[in-house]
């Protein structure tokens, strides 16, 4: 009787160090998910394609044309994922997220970009193509192999591409500027020298960034590809 009891014992005893293992096991690969979702990139593609029908190129310029009708298409989208992936990044809002402030935010940092790029020798992608038309019609800025280092400014935004060191290195002074919570090193540091560079950027802004550069440049030894948008929204993958 008493080996039976002991062998009961040893069996549940057994049990208890295997069920926290499997709970651990499940919450981790839960986290790894989280981190994965990006449907809010979907929404940007849709804004994009909005954008795309009104805008064209002059003098090394990016002009906008019917404010009007690109605000009330926009106020069509579902912007709630794309309001909560913002304000996950740290940024608030005096009223929820709407047509005309996801445009104003867009024509802000559009017209800092054309103001600069007067004074500089920086010159702007005349390429109208969307960033996910860009990815869907096999136009890559990268070789086969990856671990290319570019940057190229679009309409849209930035598209920088970072060889697996590089990337290890940007996070890093990405966090670093992020550390003394300074908007204009925190925007430096993300978009590089580049005319246009958003202001308002928080350390809870810098910090996520810096989290999916590691995050997908921890997936592959070919370096990322990272798409950050006017609206300061950003998409990152490996090249």
């Amino acid at each position: 009787m008493k080996k039976i009891i002991s062998s009961i014992m040893s069996v549940f005893l057994a049990l208890l160090l295997i069920v926290p293992a499997t709970v651990n096991a499940s919450s981790l690969d839960t986290g790894i998910h989280e981190v994965r979702d990006e449907s809010y990139v979907e929404t940007i593609n849709s804004v994009d394609k909005i954008l795309q029908k009104h805008i064209l190129f002059k003098d090394n310029k990016v002009l906008v044309e019917d404010e009007e009708v690109i605000i009330d298409e926009l106020n069509k989208l579902d912007l709630s994922d794309l309001e909560n992936q913002l304000i996950k990044n740290g940024m608030s809002f005096y009223e929820k997220l709407n047509g005309k402030i996801l445009f104003e935010m867009f024509l802000q940092h559009l017209n800092n970009l054309n103001r600069e790029t007067m004074n500089s020798n920086e010159t702007i992608s005349i390429d109208t193509s969307t960033q996910e038309e860009l990815n869907s019609n096999g136009i890559q800025t990268y070789s086969s192999r990856g671990n290319v280092n570019s940057d190229t400014t679009y309409w849209w935004g930035r598209r920088r591409l970072k060889s697996k060191r590089n990337a290890t290195k940007w996070a890093a002074d990405i966090r670093s500027a992020s550390h003394v919570n300074a908007a204009a090193g925190i925007g430096l540091s993300i978009f590089g020298g580049v005319a246009g560079i958003p202001n308002g950027l928080t350390a809870v802004y810098g910090y996520n960034f810096a989290d999916r550069v590691d995050y997908h440049n921890g997936r592959t030894d070919r370096g990322i590809q990272a798409d950050i948008h006017w609206t300061l929204t950003f998409s990152i993958k490996p090249q």
